[in-house]
């Protein structure tokens, strides 16, 4: 089980296949179930964005709705940057970042031996992650 805190004082609950929105009372606003295990959520602003290790999609906070979904094999969460770009750590050892339209904004192949951890974005758009006992940074 993952759970997020979104901007407006909600709640997000990802157990199972499932994504859950609690409002700041607890009550749930909406439950959706996707095609597999829903990782750990990214928010910011009205946007979710969640794994479920085929696929990436990006739903509205307010109503759940899908806004895009790529097939993309990533297990790791997702971390949005400032500019609403979401970078995912793909299986096959590919960092990607997404558009908030969906669209792909970069790809970076990242070596190592093992899967590469969440990404976590830093300044001017540094990206840091683990792939097996190594740290990799890509700009």
């Amino acid at each position: 089980m993952h759970v997020a805190a979104a901007d407006d004082g909600s709640w997000l609950v990802a157990a199972g296949a499932a994504l859950v929105r609690l409002d700041a009372a607890g009550d749930e606003r909406w439950e959706r179930k996707l095609e597999g295990p829903v990782g750990a959520p990214a928010t910011a602003g009205d946007r979710v964005v969640v794994t479920t290790g085929s696929a990436v999609h990006d739903l509205d906070l307010a109503t759940g709705a899908t806004r895009w979904r790529r097939d993309l094999r990533a297990g790791e969460p997702p971390t949005l940057d400032p500019r609403g770009v979401a970078y995912v750590a793909t299986y096959d050892g590919r960092l990607v970042g997404l558009r908030p339209d969906g669209a792909t904004h970069c790809q970076a192949l990242v070596r190592g031996t093992g899967a590469p951890s969440a990404p976590v974005i830093g300044w001017e758009g540094t990206a840091l992650l683990t792939v097996g006992r190594e740290l990799v940074c890509v700009r």
